[in-house]
């Protein structure tokens, strides 16, 4: 896979970008070892800094892509307290190649940082 290449993207949302996609890619790589294609469903969890971002992308996620989600707190304690949220969820992505998947990868990391979010990861539910 090949992070995003847009000259507008700050360099930091580049780099993890390029980061996520080679964590996925063993992953990837390990499902479609032995066959073409299976049939997946994917639990995925999205973590912002902001509720109102969180809000935000469960909203679109449930519109434009179908996927049902919810929102978690977590307090961070330290010499700082403060809240991550997370959106969290699953999607049946059907049957899919590896192709299909990392295209799916992409787009949730490309589509979370729309929203000052990221995923944080994701992982096998059913297949």
């Amino acid at each position: 896979m090949d992070a995003n290449t847009n000259p507008q993207a700050p360099t930091a949302v580049t780099n993890w970008i390029k980061w996520h996609e080679n964590e996925s890619e063993d992953k990837v790589n390990m499902l479609f070892d032995q066959v073409a294609s299976r049939e997946l469903i994917l639990s995925f969890r999205f973590r912002c800094g902001l509720e109102k971002n969180a809000v935000d992308l469960k909203k679109y996620l449930e519109v434009v892509s179908g996927w049902q989600s919810n929102i978690e707190s977590l307090e961070c304690l330290g010499e700082q307290t403060f809240s991550f949220y997370d959106v969290i969820g699953i999607v049946n992505l059907g049957i899919v190649d590896k192709e299909r998947l990392n295209g799916w990868i992409r787009y949730s990391i490309n589509i979370s940082h729309e929203f000052g979010s990221w995923l944080d990861n994701w992982d096998i539910v059913g297949s």
